[in-house]
């Protein structure tokens, strides 16, 4: 017997939400940025999407917490990527993503317990990856997959027609024009609701981008060739006052459509941004962790050098003063600091393990 909930494919407007689990492999820092961004997105719409990376805010028994969100979704998706197909297969050491292999387990055990369910294991395929990446068991070649080309009501409204319970018929929105289920009987409220589910996006986009700018400082003076921070959120702020004004009195025909319409590339103008800002953060944070890894590696090094009475060495003390230049000028060119880097700890290593009988005599 199926473990699915009674209310799977519950329409909007119902007791509840439809509940939706997020399943994906740490692929990348901007995949895990992604899939991030598609839960903010989902819940903005009200889906009540669960995603790990907001459980981990409090200690978990990992095991059980996955077990429960598979039990109890809606609808399962599961991000397409390489190393989740080929955890989900079988085919990754025992110790490579552990938790996805079990979770992928999880997952495969209900669907075959449930095969005809097909809207409830849903694989979907975020921006930089591919149908390849989608595991067999959810034969990618035979069945719908969902491809989100960008976090809006154009980009991902196949998807979110499914998880909002409007699927296509004749007379219906087409895909991308979806609109949300809100109760029109004072007009066409679903405006005004769009634009708080806008004020969302903008909210983290302002942080996200006040979090660049305070960092930015540190990175510029240590980095060179730093992204700039970026500041979009006010002029979409701004942007969206004669859109407020326009869902408080009830447009209707032409109006209503120029509102949906802009409304609309304002969503991706946002998620755009947010995107951008969230690159700049990964940007920073692995510019400094470079920076950090080639001076640790380079004082590690001149202490052994010190330790083993090699510090006066001509040849080493040269290397070492040239490296140790490229932090201490003001920004550093990371690949030149790290070809320096690379130099003096080879040189190292090669007087480390010189016989000693190749040692020069003094």
């Amino acid at each position: 017997m199926s473990t699915a909930p009674s209310s799977v494919g519950a329409v909007p407007g119902a007791v509840r939400p439809p509940r939706v689990f997020i399943s994906y492999a740490i692929e990348s820092a901007e995949h895990v940025s992604l899939v991030g961004t598609l839960w903010r997105f989902l819940r903005s719409w009200g889906i009540d999407a669960q995603i790990d990376q907001a459980a981990a805010q409090e200690r978990q028994d990992w095991a059980l917490w996955m077990g429960d969100q598979i039990r109890d979704a809606d609808h399962v998706l599961v991000i397409a990527s390489p190393a989740y197909k080929r955890r989900a297969e079988g085919r990754s050491d025992s110790d490579d993503g552990r938790g996805v292999q079990y979770e992928a387990r999880l997952i495969r055990d209900a669907f075959y317990r449930d095969q005809h369910n097909l809207n409830r294991f849903l694989p979907v395929v975020l921006p930089g990856q591919s149908d390849d990446g989608v595991p067999d068991f959810l034969a990618p070649a035979t069945a719908t997959v969902y491809y989100v080309s960008e976090f809006t009501v154009a980009g991902a409204g196949p998807l979110l027609r499914l998880l909002l319970g409007r699927p296509t018929k004749p007379g219906q929105p087409p895909p991308n024009r979806i609109v949300p289920s809100m109760p029109p009987a004072d007009g066409p409220t679903w405006l005004t609701d769009r634009l708080d589910r806008l004020d969302i996006v903008l909210d983290e986009l302002a942080s996200t981008e006040a979090a660049v700018r305070k960092a930015y400082p540190k990175v510029s003076a240590r980095v060179r060739d730093t992204l700039s921070p970026t500041n979009a959120v006010d002029a979409l702020r701004l942007e969206a006052e004669p859109l407020r004004a326009a869902g408080r009195s009830s447009p209707d025909g032409p109006r209503l459509r120029t509102a949906v319409s802009t409304l609309e590339r304002m969503e991706r103008a946002a998620a755009r941004a947010l995107q951008r800002a969230q690159d700049r953060q990964c940007h920073y944070a692995a510019g400094l962790d470079h920076w950090a890894r080639l001076t640790g590696m380079l004082d590690a090094y001149r202490a052994e050098a010190t330790d083993r009475g090699l510090a006066e060495d001509l040849e080493l003390g040269g290397l070492y003063r040239s490296a140790l230049s490229m932090f201490r000028s003001g920004p550093c060119d990371l690949d030149a600091a790290e070809d320096a880097v690379t130099r003096y700890t080879a040189a190292v290593r090669r007087r480390r393990d010189r016989p000693a009988s190749e040692e020069p005599r003094r």
